[in-house]
């Protein structure tokens, strides 16, 4: 089994040296509910012990099959959950220890784009507001025309006419609300994006438009991704590296190539046989 740190596996072709992500030992642990009529059930552990460190500008691909605990580990780093033990550090600081201030400054810095993106829209919002909200919270830009003026040309830079500012997220497709689910990601200048299944939900036929979407953003934005995906094919398109997950473990971690070509684990063996073009 490859070290779950991934200390001999990091992408040297990183622009900036140094980890902006490193989780160490990470566990979640829910309680068991009590039954009406028998006894209570056991505690459940969604993960357990999950380690590794995602370098400035790279993208760690987080593999396994549904329920093994991809994106738990993905809303605990984020906080959204909060961990059993271990610890995540972002840009070199614990953020547990993050209050106030800080705790706001660290989700600007961090943001998520959810699987379902009509889930994550607002129906009742125009886009115009949904984009510029968070702008509102974070007390971003000088004024409310300036607000949406970067709206719009986020909309834009993901795919997405200005005019869409004026509409309603029903009146889109699946991939436009997508798009502007990334719009909304970005007002605030993550250096961390967490995708969590964001294709998963969509067309085959424009999967590919929002991936090659993304890695443009990465590229322009110098962006660092957790890409989340029960999908080998998407994430050998997507990650520099890969981390298969089994159990709520980490149970192999290394260099994209050397994961799928060469696979240490009985596990990460068979989610390859499971895509015959990426074997």
């Amino acid at each position: 089994m490859t070290d779950a740190n991934g200390t001999t596996t990091q992408n040297t072709e990183s622009p900036t040296d140094g980890p902006i992500l490193t989780v160490d030992k990470l566990c979640v642990r829910f309680s068991g509910r009590q039954s009406v009529f028998g006894p209570r059930q056991a505690d459940f552990h969604a993960v357990r012990d999950v380690s590794f460190q995602l370098k400035h500008g790279e993208t760690l691909g987080l593999v396994g099959e549904s329920g093994c605990g991809k994106t738990t580990t993905g809303r605990a780093i984020l906080r959204l959950i909060e961990p059993t033990s271990g610890s995540v550090c972002f840009e070199g600081k614990d953020t547990s220890a993050h209050t106030g201030a800080q705790r706001r400054a660290l989700r600007r810095s961090m943001q998520i784009v959810f699987q379902d993106p009509a889930g994550a829209l607002n129906p009742r919002m125009r886009i115009g507001d949904i984009v510029t909200e968070p702008m509102i919270v974070h007390r971003i830009g000088d004024s409310k025309k300036d607000q949406r003026q970067r709206a719009a040309s986020l909309l834009e830079r993901c795919g997405v006419s200005a005019d869409a500012m004026k509409r309603r997220p029903h009146e889109f497709s699946g991939g436009q609300r997508q798009r502007i689910v990334i719009a909304r990601a970005l007002t605030l200048s993550p250096t961390l994006l967490v995708c969590d299944e964001p294709t998963s939900a969509l067309d085959v036929s424009v999967q590919s438009q929002i991936l090659n979407l993304l890695k443009d953003l990465q590229r322009d934005m110098g962006l660092s991704m957790l890409f989340i995906s029960h999908d080998m094919a998407v994430i050998r398109h997507m990650c520099d590296r890969i981390a298969v997950m089994h159990g709520g473990s980490i149970v192999e971690i290394g260099p994209r190539d050397r994961v799928i070509e060469s696979p240490q684990e009985d596990y990460t063996r068979r989610l390859l046989d499971a895509v015959p073009s990426v074997a």
